[in-house]
């Protein structure tokens, strides 16, 4: 494509046909690697060429020629606001020319992708400003570009604005069959984001899957070759499939085998277990295309010593580049509140493969999310496979009323590793008892809340071989503590005392010998065991799990009624050894359809997917979404006494960004020094910001909150001030 002097960026300086020919070479690239891809190619060619030309709006190139200290052009027709470049690509298509060419629906998508590929755009009262703009403005220019005819024409046509409304939105309905439209806007919009993302950030939109099965069979041909499990899933890897199996099984490598050499993404509920698990995809089965995405995956590769080009790795993970993505659901099942750009995801995920670990670790409103999201890249063309411990009967109640198929089998072994005493009473009761237990053992102790583990911490005195972990640690602190315990597991003859919260109840390798628990739900009771006697089988009659009743946190973070019918549930197997197909049989009475049906539980998984089904495509913004996503908001604080503690090393930090600027050959400098600040943060709920007094600026985009809090490297953070208001 010819060379011209219209920029589309000024760090680093890159014109328009320098872009557009990166965005091009990554189609080449896409169509390469998936030439079965249902892409009207041609359509696509047509949108990456037309997409950023109306960058050569004089407004837009001053803008970047002011950055670089260069000459400005001169505005033949001046004008107030810029308008939206997108807005003003889409009136130089030739629409006569392409009314032969293709028909009304996909008019509309060419129209609808280009121009709301940002979302900023012109209200219809400018609409007579912006055709004298135009003329003015950009014939003579727009003259100069090589695209040839049909497809392009100097002069706009106001009545291409008829394809912008009404937004292409999906019909949320149990009859899919009027979504085609629907689906092959999003192929089509979202795929022009991916290239367009990825030409920007000069990495190839995707990396082939080179050999994954392979590996993983080699893998575990030298463990002794496949379980029941691992052939089930390599032989349905075109199917959708939901399987409940025991600890230690074999889930992972069955999800590889699953995936097989497409492309996939790997999600798990937690960041600890899913930095263990991208760590033995690629040095224990040694994938090294295994990407890790999270909100702190770039600090955890940073810190990692075997990580090549740590910045280079996050950048394609972020655009979705990479072969398996090891990651949380949140960084993919967003899309289903169809936010600005939300198209990027599903289209990625049409053509990919998903794996959702322990789905019933989620909260009902994330579930639901899950749900619709399965429903949607169903429809897209996507597969996925649910491996999780237990699968609740309302989860499949659910799924049916969105249509999903898939197949269930459940893989279990029939051993016998725990027997349950239930107690009617609390935690700190058994304050003797969990003394004495860790002289001679490996104890773990959970909490529904910090409060309570944090009590229950204090109540143990100064015992030898006591530890505190939950999620009111700043970073630094809990990663040392999680590192720790693994240790702890590994070293069988280390004795001592663990204290935690849900932070250790899935995914997590640790093996311990007596698990003494607040009861929270059936299903999270039996991850918590899991815990303990991981892989071993409990020869001896003694109780190695002792559950009480009198738990914190129930109505808060454990919903009530779904407490209340797993108390019911275990009442019989009180004292009793409990087998993995009881536990299951547990769960499913727990959770069937007329038990959960006047529940909470299930009345906000069915109010969120109601909600999902109401939500207009682009009525919600990223912000917004993070929020509802999560259904909780944090505030990322420092607490005071660290700040103080730690006060020369943020100086340190902040002055080397003063320094450093804003160059991109600073940049991964930059993130390094502001990782070293993030670790000395905490996340706190937002019912905590009154403990806020001040703010740390970091730049325009980062800000830390300073609060008032007392913080213990031992005990994390303490609210002293307002015991009852703190979970």
């Amino acid at each position: 494509m010819a060379e011209n002097l219209f920029l589309a960026k000024s760090h680093p300086r890159e014109t328009i046909m320098q872009h557009t020919d990166l965005l091009l070479d990554n189609l080449d690239t896409l169509r390469k690697h998936y030439p079965g891809l249902p892409v009207d190619w041609d359509m696509l060619r047509l949108m990456v060429e037309f997409h950023d030309l109306g960058k050569m709006n004089p407004q837009f190139q001053n803008k970047l020629y002011q950055k670089l200290k260069l000459p400005l052009l001169e505005l033949e027709h001046p004008v107030g606001d810029e308008f939206p470049h997108g807005n003003v690509s889409v009136a130089l298509l030739n629409l006569k020319e392409l009314k032969k060419l293709y028909s009304k629906e996909d008019l509309t998508i060419i129209y609808q992708a280009i121009y709301y590929h940002h979302p900023r755009f012109m209200g219809p009262d400018r609409l007579e400003e912006f055709k004298d703009f135009l003329t003015a403005n950009l014939q003579s220019h727009a003259e100069t570009y090589p695209f040839p005819p049909p497809c392009y024409n100097p002069l706009p046509m106001a009545s291409f604005t008829r394809y912008l409304s009404p937004r292409i939105d999906i019909k949320n309905n149990n009859n899919s069959a009027g979504n085609d439209h629907f689906y092959k806007f999003v192929l089509h919009k979202g795929l022009l984001h991916r290239l367009d993302y990825s030409a920007s950030a000069h990495i190839p939109i995707e990396e082939p899957n080179r050999h994954l099965q392979s590996k993983t069979e080699t893998y575990l041909q030298k463990l002794g070759g496949l379980r029941d499990i691992q052939s089930f899933l390599r032989d349905r890897q075109d199917q959708n499939n939901v399987v409940v199996a025991s600890t230690g099984i074999g889930k992972t490598e069955a999800a590889l085998l699953w995936i097989g050499d497409h492309k996939g993404f790997f999600t798990l509920p937690l960041r600890v277990s899913i930095n263990a698990i991208h760590q033995r995809i690629k040095h224990g089965i040694g994938f090294q295309q295994a990407a890790l995405l999270h909100s702190d995956a770039l600090a955890v590769m940073i810190k990692d010593q075997h990580e090549d080009q740590p910045f280079v790795q996050y950048t394609r993970a972020r655009q979705l580049s990479m072969p398996l993505t090891v990651t949380t659901v949140d960084q993919l099942f967003k899309f289903v509140f169809k936010e600005e750009t939300f198209e990027l995801a599903l289209a990625t995920l049409s053509y990919s493969k998903v794996v959702i670990d322990e789905i019933q670790m989620y909260s009902p409103q994330i579930v639901a999310c899950i749900v619709k999201g399965l429903r949607y890249i169903s429809e897209a063309g996507g597969k996925w496979t649910i491996l999780t411990a237990t699968f609740p009967e309302v989860l499949r109640h659910f799924m049916q009323l969105e249509t999903l198929s898939f197949n269930y089998e459940e893989f279990i072994i029939e051993r016998t590793r725990h027997q349950m005493k239930l107690h009617d009473d609390d935690l700190l009761s058994a304050t003797g008892d969990i003394i004495a237990a860790g002289q001679t053992g490996k104890v773990l102790v959970i909490a529904n809340t910090v409060k309570q583990a944090q009590s229950v911490y204090s109540a143990l005195g100064d015992i030898p071989g006591k530890f505190l972990l939950h999620s009111r640690f700043i970073k630094k602190d809990r990663a040392a503590l999680e590192k720790r315990i693994m240790e702890f597991s590994d070293q069988r003859e280390e004795n001592g005392v663990w204290v935690a919260t849900q932070v250790v109840e899935a995914s997590l390798d640790v093996d311990f010998d007596i698990l003494f628990t607040e009861l929270s739900t059936v299903d999270g009771l039996f991850q918590r065991m899991g815990r303990c006697f991981r892989k071993r089988e409990l020869t001896e009659d003694r109780d190695n799990i002792h559950v009480f009743t009198k738990a914190s946190g129930i109505g808060f973070i454990i919903d009530r009624d779904i407490f209340n019918l797993s108390l019911n549930a275990l009442r019989p197997h009180d004292g009793q050894r409990l087998t993995e197909s009881t536990k299951l049989a547990i769960v499913k009475e727990v959770y069937a359809l007329d038990n959960i049906k006047e529940t909470g539980y299930y009345r906000s998984i069915k109010d969120s997917l109601e909600f999902l089904d109401h939500i207009p495509a682009n009525e919600l913004n990223r912000e917004e979404v993070d929020q509802k996503f999560r259904n909780i908001r944090n505030l990322t604080c420092i607490p005071r006494s660290v700040y103080n503690q730690h006060l020369q090393t943020i100086e340190d930090s902040l002055h080397q960004l003063q320094t450093l600027g804003f160059s991109p050959a600073g940049r991964e400098q930059r993130i390094k020094a502001v990782e070293i600040i993030k670790d000395l943060t905490v996340d706190i709920p937002l019912y905590l910001k009154k403990a806020v007094v001040d703010q740390l600026s970091i730049n325009k985009y980062t800000r830390f909150n300073i609060i008032d809090l007392h913080y213990d490297s031992n005990l994390g953070l303490t609210n002293d001030k307002d015991e009852e208001n703190f979970l």
